[in-house]
């Protein structure tokens, strides 16, 4: 399916560059992922549970069929599939972060409960944009459901900055007073922040663009880049490993 030809008034700039552009620091993000599989396997090899350790290289395979059909959309330019692919992801690092809430709360059931709806639920608003579009020929026929576009951006950014915000919290409050261990918490408050506010800025970004020039495919915008926040998770186990080695 080729999504080359598009109708009178369909501004490229706002579709296929912004592609170009999200796609090829798409593919920096995914070598600097390369690097820290590695450096996480290096460390956490003998220490890490062993189910964890293939759900991580799952996610890295996943990124890696994702980062493929990024590149074959820049030449042939077919990114229709890379929605669903990127939900998949994205939805597994979310578990990710879920489950570490679980434990940080001290096995909040409410709490985890609510997040695990929220993830549940921006999975499913990309589903429904997906099979709205999946068949798409043109990317004018995209931009025609940049409602279900914008709702989905909107589900996850409010889901992301709730994920991050609960983990703050909860890691805050953990705090002890005692430097070693206090200073292994704040690396993982500014870890969670850094992957957070990178999140954000990418969700927002496509809602305005949403708002301000909804004749473009600026809506997937995100979809190159969100996926490949799942090193921010385990260079969060590296650091901490190598602070308790101290």
């Amino acid at each position: 399916m080729s999504l080359a030809s598009s109708s009178p008034g369909l501004e490229l700039d706002g579709s296929i560059g912004v592609f170009f552009i999200t796609g090829s620091f798409a593919l920096a993000l995914w070598a600097v992922g390369c690097l820290q599989l590695y450096l996480y396997y290096e460390k956490c090899w003998k220490t890490e549970l062993p189910w964890l350790k293939a759900y991580v290289f799952v996610i890295w395979i996943l990124d890696t069929v994702h980062q493929a059909l990024i590149m074959k959309y820049l030449y042939v330019l077919d990114l229709v599939n890379t929605v669903i692919l990127a939900a998949t992801i994205d939805a597994m690092v979310q578990v990710v972060f879920v489950r570490r809430v679980w434990y940080l709360s001290n096995k909040n059931f409410i709490l985890t409960g609510l997040l695990s709806a929220a993830v549940l639920a921006q999975f499913t608003a990309t589903v429904v944009y997906y099979g709205q579009i999946h068949k798409s020929i043109s990317l004018a026929e995209i931009v025609g459901v940049n409602k279900t576009a914008l709702a989905f951006n909107c589900i996850s950014a409010v889901m992301d900055l709730g994920i991050s915000c609960t983990l703050i919290w909860l890691l805050r409050r953990g705090r002890s007073g005692f430097e070693r261990t206090d200073s292994v918490l704040n690396r993982l408050i500014a870890y969670t922040i850094g992957s957070g506010l990178v999140t954000e800025v990418m969700w927002i970004i496509a809602i305005i663009g949403l708002l301000a020039i909804p004749n473009t495919t600026v809506s997937l915008l995100v979809d190159p880049v969100i996926p490949k926040r799942w090193f921010f998770l385990f260079s969060n186990h590296i650091s901490i490993i190598n602070m308790t080695a101290i």
